[in-house]
């Protein structure tokens, strides 16, 4: 993910994932990489 972010010349990404396992933990989760930022939601 952080090669997609330098390919577009961000720090910062989103991301949304739709998990259908009964035992997800849905939420907002911060992932650092490097010097960049992902924000995943897991709905």
């Amino acid at each position: 993910m952080a090669a997609c972010l330098d390919h577009f010349g961000r720090s910062v990404g989103y991301m949304l994932s739709f998990n259908f396992n009964k035992r997800k933990e849905p939420g907002l989760r911060r992932v650092a990489v490097g010097d960049k930022v992902l924000w995943e939601e897991t709905i």
